[in-house]
């Protein structure tokens, strides 16, 4: 509780500080004063303290957190050319400002809408790879990627809503999840409708997922393993550090988020020790939260699959994450037979919006290698 407490003080500061500019830009634009300067001041005031409180109450969703969410992402393209607009100091100028600030409004709105639109619409990726390790008679195995749902963050079932009828539509032999399935204060919902929902696909070759940030700061907030326990209802082989057969076909691997494997009673952490001793006539698929690549595993595996990157999820944001995760959206090969995918992930986290990155499920294909292939 101590280490959220620290988190959302520094982040409300920040927050805070965004916050102070867009106002200071709004009172200059418009001259504002009296009972209007004093509503714009408390509603802003309230924005600013609202994702914190929130967030420590374990409220993730309805009214209050879409209003709260959404506006985060408005405001950050308010800042962002508030930031623009003090910068040109186009406040020595009141009619230009007045209307440069009103331009900024607009399209704030207009960004913002869009990527609220563009969060809700699901592309499927295909990434067609081939191998010569499928078995006799077995010339592809497909597998169905989500990533970073984060059920129960704002939208409620409604996000369900829209992957399920799209996997529906799919053919796939294995489904994956590569964690941040679920949101921290899961536990305060009737959480189990959805696992019930989720538990009704059922591929051939079962479903496998690992635990990403998320799971382990759900278990935290609840104070008990409410991740593994969504995650079997759900019908997912819960994955942290231990390597499972799927169906004599191929390997899945899966490492846990840093922590979360020790919160849950997990296996080994390391790549290299979990991949160790596996043979490698057959697949071997990686499931990792975390975009990185454990030198010490190369060639242990044919794919890894990531997510977590949210490939910035909101623009200029893409540039930021690259630095500190450079394998952040797309396929990567590492060299010694083995590749990487990032996926920019299914849903979103914060603001209900995405801008510059689509959210996909993506359809892995493994496909038996012909001639030089």
């Amino acid at each position: 509780m101590r280490q959220a407490l620290l988190f959302y003080l520094i982040f409300t500061v920040l927050y805070g500080l965004m916050h102070a500019l867009v106002f200071s830009q709004a009172v200059s634009a418009f001259q504002l004063s009296g009972a209007a300067y004093a509503a714009l001041a408390i509603w802003l005031a309230a924005m600013t303290l609202a994702p914190g409180a929130l967030g420590l109450a374990g409220e993730r969703t309805g009214a209050a957190s879409l209003v709260a969410f959404t506006w985060m992402g408005i405001v950050f393209y308010l800042f962002l050319g508030s930031l623009a607009l003090a910068a040109s100091r186009a406040s020595l100028w009141p009619t230009v400002h007045f209307v440069l600030f009103l331009v900024v409004i607009a399209a704030s709105l207009a960004v913002s809408a869009h990527g609220f639109a563009q969060a809700r619409r699901v592309r499927v990726r295909e990434l067609i790879l081939a191998t010569d390790k499928l078995p006799p008679g077995v010339d592809r195995l497909r597998l169905a990627v989500v990533s970073d749902l984060h059920l129960y963050s704002v939208e409620e079932g409604t996000r369900l809503d829209r992957i399920l009828p799209v996997l529906g539509k799919l053919d796939f032999d294995l489904l994956v999840s590569l964690g941040d399935l679920i949101e921290s204060g899961i536990h305060r919902a009737p959480w189990q409708d959805e696992a019930a929902r989720l538990a009704a696909i059922r591929p051939r070759l079962g479903k496998y997922a690992v635990g990403g940030n998320h799971e382990l700061y759900a278990d935290l907030m609840a104070g008990g393993d409410v991740s593994r326990r969504f995650h079997r209802e759900a019908g997912f082989t819960f994955l942290d550090g231990q390597v499972v057969d799927a169906g004599g076909m191929l390997w899945i691997a899966g490492v846990d988020y840093p922590g979360h494997g020790v919160q849950t009673g997990g296996g080994p952490q390391h790549d290299a020790e979990v991949l160790s001793g596996l043979t490698r006539d057959r697949p071997v698929v990686l499931l990792k939260h975390l975009p990185k690549v454990d030198a010490e595993a190369a060639g242990l595996f044919d794919l890894q699959l990531s997510g977590h990157s949210h490939a910035g999820q909101l623009w200029p944001f893409y540039y930021l994450v690259k630095a500190f995760f450079p394998y952040i959206r797309g396929l990567y090969d590492l060299g010694g037979g083995s590749k990487l995918y990032v996926t920019p992930g299914t849903g979103t986290w914060g603001p209900p919006m995405r801008v510059g990155s689509t959210p996909e499920i993506t359809l892995v294909e493994l496909r038996r290698a012909r001639g030089g292939e």
